[in-house]
């Protein structure tokens, strides 16, 4: 067993030494130090070789010399760059002592090993990347190009070797959370800006990386199970890193980038994504397909490709005019309701995205291209595009195009029939504001205001009782219950307007009109109704009512 007192007395006097060399010999003369540093390093591989030659290969004082002397022989590299000494040195020393604790099973050594490293750990937060100034630091013109990059750099390579060196999987697990944490700290002192995102989204995809080629390896088996769930508790512990970077990137990006406060406010770049927001997104797009790729289940697969959407979708604002943004969410959500079928087991969560990026691309329609005031002719309104040659015609059949898609790609489901019931809202409210433009259009002419506005609404009322007909009667022959029920909603609408809206607004030749169209309608999707599906629901023997 190695005498604490002398393992102590051997570190102590190596320290003692190192620190009156650096004394003595200039702090500009690198070279001076690096070659007084291999002197060190000599000295204790001498006296580690005595001593394993003459008391054996497992004397542990040899092996703690012989560690000794590769830590000093590594601090040179680090002291030619200009590295700082003191936590190079530990991190150094803690390697060598890792690995004379891995081969000879020295408990002694892997316990002042991880002291070291803590030190090292410790020493970079306190001295070269300081907590207290990790919200204002000031970003250095060449990153991780200076001292305390390198001094980043050397500890995370030492926790590298050290893992490398290392055979327990649960020891290489701990150290690469380590350095992962290191890394997510350090960036934001050497990176800013769209740098910081890419820095923040690169170490996301190699922790994740990383989590899924450590899980693959088998951990620890016994009998009694003890081993089982400390092996199941640091299974997954890359996920820690994975999370925060990733968290951190999406915050950085959504509050920086692309800010959320801001997508209400549309701009037309000159160059479209070819900007800052672009390269956010991008840089986001590429971490989530990156992440669907490493995962080995289907679950992260597919949530990794739904996030793909979602920036990409949050991306449009800032690029693109109302109308073309609308269309392309549009695009995207019919990509949405495809994949499934390229993809295996990701129904409900691509479904579910597309039926929200639809329902999002509808409301904005009634908020900023066709607000429901278009179903009213107004004086402050001008049209001036042809007929049914509008944005709104643009928008609306888009919508009502992906939603029939949809219901025409899982047909025979609960969902088809609401896409196909949703559909059919978005082209009546389509074709109004269409009968509506033609009116409005005619503003400034000869009719009077007042006269066209009326038109408008008798129109209006006899487009949809002409469309409940047509749906009603449509259901009753191709025997469709849902086109029915929309035809049914359709005409009960249109009765409500008449009673509540014409009644009260129109004169009475308009009103006349429209109670005459709406009852010969009514009549005639009575009779169809009765000659078609009554005598199917009869009873034997039962006579006809009228």
């Amino acid at each position: 067993m190695l005498r604490p007192v002398s393992a102590t007395l051997l570190l102590a006097n190596v320290a003692f030494l190192v620190a009156c060399g650096f004394t003595l010999i200039p702090s500009d003369s690198e070279g001076g130090r690096g070659l007084f540093l291999a002197g060190v390093a000599l000295a204790h591989a001498a006296i580690a070789g005595w001593f394993l030659r003459t008391e054996g290969d497992r004397h542990p004082f040899g092996l703690l010399a012989a560690g000794t002397g590769l830590a000093a022989f590594s601090i040179a590299i680090p002291v030619w760059l200009g590295g700082p000494v003191v936590p190079v040195a530990w991190a150094a020393e803690a390697v060598a002592l890792t690995w004379v604790a891995t081969l000879r099973r020295h408990t002694f050594s892997a316990v002042v090993a991880t002291l070291l490293g803590l030190g090292a750990i410790a020493h970079l937060g306190l001295f070269e990347y300081p907590f207290w100034r990790i919200f204002g630091s000031d970003v250095t013109a060449r990153p991780f190009l200076n001292a305390s990059g390198v001094t980043l750099l050397f500890i995370l390579g030492a926790l590298g070797v050290a893992g490398a060196i290392s055979r327990w999987r649960e020891l290489r697990l701990v150290l690469g959370s380590v350095g992962f944490a290191l890394l997510i700290y350090a960036v934001p002192f050497e990176l800013s800006g769209i740098a910081l995102l890419a820095a923040w989204s690169l170490i996301f995809v190699l922790a994740w990386a990383a989590d899924q080629r450590l899980d693959a390896i088998p951990g620890f088996v016994s009998r009694d199970g003890s081993e089982q769930r400390l092996d199941r508790l640091f299974g997954r512990l890359l996920v820690v890193p994975t999370a925060v970077s990733g968290g951190l990137a999406v915050l950085h990006a959504f509050v920086f980038e692309l800010p959320l406060r801001d997508l209400t406010i549309w701009t037309q770049p000159q160059t479209p994504f070819w900007t800052e927001q672009g390269a956010a997104a991008g840089i986001l797009v590429v971490a989530s397909l990156a992440f669907a790729a490493i995962s080995r289940h289907a679950i992260e697969r597919h949530a990794g490709i739904v996030a793909t959407f979602v920036v990409a979708a949050c991306l449009m604002p800032f690029e693109l005019e109302p109308v073309p943004m609308l269309l392309a969410w549009s695009v995207l959500a019919l990509a949405l309701f495809a994949l499934p079928r390229v993809i295996p087991g990701g129904l409900t969560p691509f479904i579910a995205s597309g039926a929200a990026l639809v329902a999002l691309s509808f409301l904005t329609t009634l908020m900023r291209v066709a607000p429901p005031s278009r179903l009213f002719v107004d004086a402050r309104q001008s049209i001036d595009h042809p007929f049914f040659w509008s944005s709104a015609t643009a928008t609306l059949g888009a919508v009502a195009a992906v939603l029939a898609f949809a219901s025409w790609l899982y047909r025979g489901t609960r969902s088809s029939r609401w896409a196909s019931m949703l559909s059919g809202v978005a082209v009546v409210y389509l074709v109004s504001v269409g009968t509506v433009d033609i009116f409005q259009g005619r503003v400034g002419g000869q009719v009077a205001l007042e006269s066209l506005q009326k038109q408008a609404q008798v129109a209006l009322s006899i487009l949809w009782t002409v469309l409940g007909v047509g749906l009603f009667v449509g259901g009753i022959i191709q025997r469709a219950r849902t086109l029915r029920i929309v035809g049914l909603a359709l005409l009960g609408l249109s009765t409500a307007k008449v009673f509540v809206y014409d009644l009260a607004s129109l004169d009475a030749s308009y009103r006349v009109l429209s109670f005459i169209g709406l009852g010969i309608l009514l009549l005639v999707s009575s009779w169809a109704y009765q000659r078609t599906v009554a005598p199917d629901v009869r009873q034997p023997g039962e006579t006809p009512t009228t």
